[in-house]
């Protein structure tokens, strides 16, 4: 009931901009406390406050995608749940940060496209991905300018549990890159610089990345709500059989109780988004030099990732511009309003040449006014100057990543490799490349793709029980397919050899029933 209390108290404000008296706040909860567990049977308990670790966590993505027999209303509700769960598992958020919040109902305001950053940066076993999350939308401190930034990256030992093969998957459905195939992925490089950006459309920054199920297809728009998470994560708890019931925050909570006593108190306060009080804060970073991800997964911290990360010169870009080139400075000089104010300092010169040319000593008020003509000449050059070569080199920054992109694809194009890139794909090192390649595959294929090694624990997933089990059309589906239609299945299958839905084939599947593309 405290709780309500204070949903109230935080709807007023928000509706009214008025606060609650701390005094009168203090009262009703007194009342509450008191007379209301006295005299009305109202219970003073505490409700049982359950974890989800690395071993439950490993495990409800296993069911989700291995066994869990039901059935979704489209293929992509599957996937949304398993990314929502590794993200409140990895980051330690709220779930009204990453989905929309019940105090904010109206906002449609969740994680979306503009909130990650992917990033391919050198590893120790090569070129490997990283993805920034932004929490934007924390609690009390919505949309602020230093949101909490963590750095999330790729689990190579299970992708069932890897955040980047799930946002991948996601941004190739949504076609949210610029001119790059999935295969592409993996023959990407980073290059002499220390890493190369993978830029998302400039249309796509707002749309969320896990929506709602409307009318027959995933809204394009519409974010997933808390309310749907709960449902589903409950639901979820249930048919994998946990006794408790399976709550969003219980992944924060466990998040906590993985990092506590292994980060210092302002990296702990900072993950979690709890106010503090110290001076540190202000001081701080709003990326957190935390490995929440593996300290989740009872592994030790990969901190070197983090450090490279954390300089200036991680960013570095030896060629970006020093000055504005000829052609933008060329704009200024031919801009209307540079012109008027060269043209009334031109006059003004002129009546000063004229009173000198006539031997008359040019009046103060004259020379005045040519001092404040030529000054405000040259401060409008100075300010548009100025911001031309902010927004010139924000644009390099910007552009530089996907330039290089383009710059390997077409060199791709023009080898040898390119034509086994385009006939002949194989998922080596099970790569994300390979997974997100695999939104037009049937579930069956992704579970085997996502668990086909030995867990954390020591035990090997089997499938036998999927793979002899007949799942029905809806669920064989395409798990990310964007244009997902129940009734568009062909009765029989036919596919050329070459053909890229059988890039991640296994020897045991045989598909029965392909989807219109």
């Amino acid at each position: 009931m405290k709780n309500r209390l204070r949903d109230l108290c935080a709807m007023i404000y928000q509706e009214t901009g008025t606060r609650i008296p701390k005094a009168l706040n203090e009262h009703v909860c007194g009342y509450i406390e008191t007379e209301l567990v006295n005299t009305h049977s109202v219970e003073d308990v505490l409700r049982e406050k359950d974890l989800v670790d690395s071993v439950d966590f490993f495990q409800l993505l296993q069911y989700l995608w291995c066994h869990d027999t039901y059935e979704f209303p489209h293929p992509r509700c599957r996937p949304q749940i398993a990314f929502l769960i590794q993200i409140l598992s990895y980051t330690g958020a709220r779930p009204g940060t990453v989905v929309v919040s019940s105090a904010y109902a109206e906002s449609n305001d969740s994680l979306k496209y503009k909130d990650f950053e992917l990033l391919l940066m050198h590893g120790d076993d090569g070129p490997e991905l990283v993805l920034k999350v932004t929490l934007r939308l924390a609690k009390g401190r919505r949309n602020f300018a230093r949101a909490t930034v963590v750095t999330l990256h790729e689990d190579r030992k299970c992708r069932g549990r890897c955040p980047v093969t799930s946002f991948l998957g996601f941004a190739f459905a949504d076609q949210a890159f610029d001119n790059i195939h999935p295969r592409q992925i993996g023959y990407l490089k980073p290059g002499e610089s220390t890493h190369l950006p993978l830029k998302i459309k400039d249309s796509m920054l707002e749309v969320p990345v896990c929506r709602m199920y409307s009318e027959g297809a995933i809204s394009p728009t519409k974010a997933m709500t808390y309310n749907v998470l709960r449902n589903q994560a409950n639901q979820l708890g249930q048919r994998l059989g946990l006794p408790a019931v399976l709550r969003p925050y219980n992944f924060r909570r466990s998040t906590a109780n993985a990092i506590a006593g292994k980060v210092t108190a302002e990296k702990y306060t900072k993950l979690l988004n709890h106010t503090t009080k110290t001076s540190a804060e202000y001081y701080a970073s709003n990326e957190v030099d935390v490995d929440s991800m593996s300290l989740f997964l009872n592994a030790a911290q990969e901190t070197e990732r983090l450090d490279k990360m954390k300089g200036m010169n991680f960013y570095k870009q030896s060629h970006a511009p020093a000055s504005l080139p000829h052609s933008e400075n060329q704009k200024i000089l031919n801009d209307p309003e540079f012109k008027r104010l060269e043209s009334i300092e031109s006059g003004v010169s002129n009546e000063v040449a004229q009173a000198k040319a006539n031997k008359e000593r040019a009046e103060p008020l004259l020379e005045k006014r040519l001092a404040s003509a030529i000054s405000k000449r040259k401060n409008y050059y100075r300010r548009a100057y100025d911001n031309a070569y902010k927004k010139y080199r924000s644009e390099f920054f910007q552009e530089v990543g996907p330039r290089e992109v383009q710059r390997q694809i077409r060199a791709m194009e023009g080898s040898d490799e390119d034509t086994s890139i385009a006939d002949s794909f194989s998922d080596r090192h099970h790569s994300s490349r390979g997974v997100a390649a695999g939104y037009f595959t049937t579930r069956e294929h992704i579970a085997d793709v996502f668990f086909r090694n030995p867990s954390s624990t020591g035990e090997s997933p089997t499938y036998t029980s999927m793979q002899q089990k007949e799942i029905s059309s809806n669920i064989r589906d395409a798990a990310f397919c964007p244009n997902y239609e129940p009734k568009t299945v062909l009765a029989t299958f036919s596919m050329a050899p070459g053909d890229f839905r059988l890039d991640m084939s296994v020897e045991w599947m045989q598909p029965k029933a392909v989807i219109k593309l």
